[in-house]
């Protein structure tokens, strides 16, 4: 039986005459001959290959140690960050208070200077 099944299906025999005929091909060419060639020629192949993989695997080490050492150094940048926002919030607080306070004694030095009470000879 063939291996679709139905050896009488055109897949079926174009499968099993070409496996024959390339066994043939093959013992007629010197199997071994043709395998020892394949193989002397492609192990350089090989050999190149392993060693792109192996520096490309060094690539992606290094990087993944350069993207270790960048996360280390933004987890402290964010921690200084989150320090600077929280200082300049309090000191936009600081700020609005002292503004409020100036105005209001602004405010109160122009009523004074209203009812005619010499401001200026309070800094003496």
């Amino acid at each position: 039986m063939g291996r679709f099944g139905n050896e009488y299906l055109a897949e079926s025999v174009g499968y099993n005459n070409g496996h024959a005929r390339g066994i043939e091909a093959g013992k007629q060419a010197g199997f071994t001959e043709g395998w020892n060639a394949a193989i002397t020629e492609c192990n350089p192949m090989i050999e190149e290959r392993d060693r792109e993989i192996e520096r490309l695997s060094g690539e992606i080490r290094k990087g993944n140690a350069y993207i270790k050492e960048l996360r280390a150094h933004l987890e402290k940048a964010k921690h200084v960050s989150e320090l600077y926002h929280t200082e300049r919030d309090e000191f936009v607080e600081r700020h609005a208070q002292e503004k409020a306070k100036r105005e209001r004694l602004q405010y109160l030095v122009n009523l004074a200077r209203e009812h005619g009470v010499n401001v200026e000879a309070f800094d003496k």
